[in-house]
């Protein structure tokens, strides 16, 4: 009779799915050239980073107030490190995938990267359209722009007069 500790010792290690690698390999690219040419997205991160640090430089020799520099310098630290970010785990994902494809061995830690950079691409890809469609439904132009709309003769909401039809 075996005991369990000696059945868990011999066990076998998952087999290798060069399937998973070979798809990641290919949707991080797409991933990644997906983030950086949709709406421009990278390039809108990129100004933005450049604008925030010319607001942390004008702050800090305009003597704007000390809350104001820090939440500036916060953000700016933050662009940087969603710029950073994206380049790293496009390009770690991709070199993992690659080489665990190249060596037809993985480990655990291999899949989690490869997984986990997928996964991070994928909702970069998702929040830049998010993020317009909720910019254009909250922002308070926009809401203006509705109200006054609906509020008008003749608005959106207008309705034909119940003895008025289309097909007469």
């Amino acid at each position: 009779m075996t005991s369990l500790a000696a059945l868990a010792h011999t066990a076998a290690a998952p087999a290798f799915n060069g399937l998973f690698y070979a798809t990641a390999a290919t949707v991080i690219p797409v991933l990644f050239l997906a983030i950086a040419v949709q709406g421009n997205a990278y390039e809108t991160l990129l100004r933005a980073w450049q604008i925030t640090f010319r607001l942390v430089l004008g702050a800090a020799f305009r003597g704007i107030s000390l809350g104001f520099f820090v939440s500036a310098l916060a953000f700016y630290g933050l662009l940087i490190l969603l710029g950073f970010a994206i380049v790293a785990t496009g390009g770690y994902g991709e070199l993992f995938a690659v080489y665990a494809l190249y060596q037809r061995h993985d480990q655990a830690s291999t899949r989690q990267t490869v997984l986990l950079a997928t996964m991070f691409l994928i909702i970069l890809v998702v929040a830049g359209p998010l993020l317009r469609y909720l910019w254009e439904l909250l922002a308070p132009q926009n809401l203006v722009r509705a109200v006054k709309a609906t509020s008008e003769p003749g608005g959106s909401d207008s309705r034909p007069d119940p003895g008025k039809t289309d097909l007469a």
